[in-house]
């Protein structure tokens, strides 16, 4: 008797370390599937943005009319159309909107958030011709009170450069982040300052020629 009752217990033993077991692994995946979504899970920021488009240089046409059409995720700003003179068209002009950026749990850096600058010519007053484009990442500057920079044209056969001002002011989310890095930018800076007197140069001749 006293030997069946030890195997009894053996096995009941044995059944509760199984049993224990099982709803050990079931909370360490819950665990596992609770930390991951954590994780996985994006902060959401809000900034008060103000664009400033400043200027067109190093345009190569002499003549003609020319404006820029500025898209975000919610709506579409246009500047006014302003005249060629001496290479470059100027504006000023500066538009405002809200902008929601996601930060990286792992990295807390604020993920890329593009606005698309299309640069374009007015070819009569039902139609256009594009110079090029500009794409912008909010990223970049959500780390500043406020920036200036210039950027070459994508989609451009020439080397036309749009200067730009960027302000963005905090209105949600948590104040703890880093902003993305923007190292090609300021590579792009440098080359242009080194270009501006080449440039001078090249339309001085043209137009004396």
């Amino acid at each position: 008797m006293h030997s069946v009752a030890t195997e009894d217990d053996g096995r009941r033993h044995a059944v509760e370390s199984k049993n224990i077991l099982c709803i050990m692994r079931r909370k360490s995946v819950a665990l596992m599937r609770k930390l991951t979504a954590m994780a996985s899970t994006k902060r959401q920021l809000r900034f008060h943005v103000q664009l400033c488009i400043q200027e067109l240089t190093h345009i190569p046409l002499e003549s003609g009319t020319v404006f820029v059409k500025v898209k975000t995720n919610e709506v579409v700003h246009e500047t006014t159309r302003q005249r060629i003179q001496n290479h470059t068209v100027r504006w000023g002009e500066s538009f405002e909107f809200e902008a929601p950026l996601d930060v990286d749990q792992a990295t807390n850096i604020v993920e890329s958030f593009a606005i698309r600058l299309s640069i374009r010519q007015e070819a009569n007053s039902a139609s256009f011709e594009r110079i090029g484009v500009v794409v912008v990442d909010l990223a970049e500057y959500v780390s500043t009170r406020e920036s200036t920079r210039r950027y070459l044209l994508a989609m451009c056969t020439s080397n036309s450069s749009l200067k730009i001002s960027v302000r963005c002011r905090q209105t949600a989310g948590d104040p703890m982040f880093r902003a993305r890095a923007s190292v090609a930018r300021m590579d792009e800076d440098a080359m242009l300052a080194e270009e501006d007197q080449t440039h001078s140069s090249i339309f001085s001749l043209a137009e004396n020629g």
